[in-house]
């Protein structure tokens, strides 16, 4: 059996069979490359998620202390508020001039703008003019 191969054709077959292989070796590169660098992204956004995490609970602890200082702060305000109005009313009631007659509608302003402080709620003027709970 003899087989007769021409240079040609044996250099042509070469060249043929390498350019393929340098494609496919291309082609793998290539996907390597793409998977390493997915997975870096894949791994950088895991490890964004905790970071944001701790971010949203400080802000959330933050917004929290402020919620309860303002709540306090507003608290002793209206504690204030309904101290001083109770002070106003027993002084208006011991005024001399407070046994004058004063205007009806005059002292219907008084008693209204009085009566929408917590603390006057008590006051026997106000119960009257205080509406039911729904």
């Amino acid at each position: 059996m003899n087989i007769d191969l021409n240079p040609i054709d044996v250099e042509t077959w070469i060249v043929k069979h390498l350019v393929v292989i340098a494609i496919v070796c291309g082609i793998t590169t290539g996907i390597a490359c793409w998977v390493m660098l997915h997975q870096h992204q894949i791994a950088k956004a895991a490890m964004a998620v905790p970071v944001a995490q701790q971010k949203l609970n400080a802000a959330q602890a933050t917004a929290g202390g402020d919620a309860v200082n303002q709540i306090s702060a507003n608290q002793h305000k209206s504690e204030q508020t309904d101290a001083q109005t109770q002070k106003l009313v027993q002084n208006f009631n011991t005024y001399p001039a407070a046994k004058n007659t004063v205007d009806p509608a005059l002292f219907g302003t008084f008693r209204d703008g009085i009566c929408m402080y917590e603390s006057a709620a008590r006051l026997p003027e106000c119960s009257k003019l205080q509406r039911p709970d729904p």
